[in-house]
């Protein structure tokens, strides 16, 4: 039996920043992880959040963009899903067992565009905090790898990361 998007973010309930491990948004996430195995269930949760609008569709496509990065087998650091002063903005942080570190930032509207210098500046911080190793200056200047997500971009929605090597 299919479930779908709507049935399970009722289920879990409101996804919000609270802490915590019986949190609706670690709920969502254990779902993910436990019951999507391929790309094509993930995809098609992400279109879902595309055709519909709402806190819960944005949060959960961020999450699922996340999930993206674990089914890639990269360990991933989820960001929060709105932002607090002195903390590092980041959506996601994908880390390969090679050392290759990527920033996502998913965004729903352009409304809040995703800024290269942003992004930049989340991974100087990271790197001060020690959560990402320095490996050469060109590290520190970064490669933007990815900017859209094909019909993501045609709804004004759109996601970036920064690779680093």
């Amino acid at each position: 039996m299919a479930i779908t998007l709507d049935q399970i973010l009722d289920l879990v309930g409101k996804l919000d920043d609270t802490p915590g491990d019986d949190t609706p948004r670690e709920r969502f996430r254990r779902f993910i992880a436990i019951n999507i195995k391929d790309a094509g269930q993930v995809r098609d949760y992400l279109e879902e959040c595309l055709r519909k609008s709402g806190d819960q569709y944005c949060r959960a496509l961020q999450d699922l963009v996340n999930y993206v990065g674990k089914l890639l087998e990269f360990d991933v650091a989820y960001g929060r899903y709105h932002g607090v002063s002195g903390q590092i903005g980041f959506d996601g942080l994908w880390s390969s067992a090679s050392g290759v570190h990527l920033v996502v930032e998913v965004k729903t509207t352009e409304a809040y565009a995703i800024k290269t210098a942003s992004l930049v500046g989340y991974i100087d911080s990271l790197i001060s905090e020690k959560r990402v190793a320095p490996r050469s200056m060109l590290s520190r200047a970064a490669t933007p790898i990815l900017h859209g997500l094909g019909s993501c971009r045609q709804r004004g929605r759109s996601a970036s990361m920064i690779l680093m090597r």
